[in-house]
């Protein structure tokens, strides 16, 4: 009889950040991949209890945010690009379309200690140009201490970063950004008024209602660390 040992996943440290486009190193979620069976992935996540952003809740019960999962779920996919499909260091990358579910709101909670994550991934589709996979779509299942807690599909792809500033700077063009206009951040609503400690974490403001419409002025800061910080062997595909 023979015992097949099946590889553990490791949330020692984090993975390098750099796979998963981030500048910072508390802001990297993943602490392992293994693939055993190409198209299909196993990751370990750690999601941080105190962030300052994504746990600035003004609610009874503390919860991981979704924001915070949906960025989980954007580091695997960015990771398993990179690790697996070839997709180089140096691209940038387009986010077609997404679906989130949380499916546990009891799974969500924030407990005692830090949650040990697993993300289930399985590549579902591959878009190639030629013989080049150049994205590709996921469908990914996050369980916290053992219980699922959320689901996603997402649509991905990546371009060299000279392709990605023409593209970017195409659809910039017919908004008249330039010069740059001051975000009049001192116009904010109330933290509390959207269940938020610190007006830090408050992008809403001048905000109307008219029947059963709401409408409301978008402000980011951006220069907000926790929404944007981006980075300064393996399975692969056949």
């Amino acid at each position: 009889m023979t015992a097949v040992l099946e590889p553990t996943l490791s949330y020692s440290s984090s993975i390098p950040r750099a796979h998963v486009h981030r500048a910072a190193i508390c802001e990297v979620f993943l602490t392992d991949i293994i693939c055993e069976s190409y198209p299909q992935f196993r990751l370990g996540v750690q999601l941080p209890r105190v962030h300052s952003y994504y746990s600035d809740h003004n609610v009874v019960v503390r919860q991981y945010d979704p924001l915070l999962l949906l960025e989980t779920f954007r580091q695997a996919s960015i990771l398993i690009s990179h690790r697996h499909v070839e997709a180089p260091l140096d691209a940038k990358f387009v986010f077609n379309a997404g679906a989130l579910e949380v499916v546990d709101l009891d799974a969500v909670r924030v407990g005692p200690a830090p949650a040990a994550g697993v993300l289930d991934a399985t590549i579902t589709a591959e878009k190639r140009r030629g013989a080049d996979i150049v994205g590709i779509t996921l469908a990914m299942t996050l369980a916290l201490d053992g219980a699922a807690a959320a689901t996603m599909s997402m649509t991905i792809q990546w371009m060299p970063g000279d392709a990605w500033d023409r593209l970017r700077q195409k659809g910039r063009a017919p908004l008249q950004l330039d010069p740059a206009r001051p975000h009049p951040l001192h116009e904010r609503v109330e933290p509390r008024e959207v269940a938020r400690h610190s007006f830090d974490n408050v992008v809403l403001s001048r905000i109307g209602v008219a029947g059963d419409t709401v409408r409301s002025q978008v402000l980011v800061d951006q220069a907000h660390p926790g929404l944007f910080v981006t980075r300064s062997t393996t399975c692969r595909a056949p």
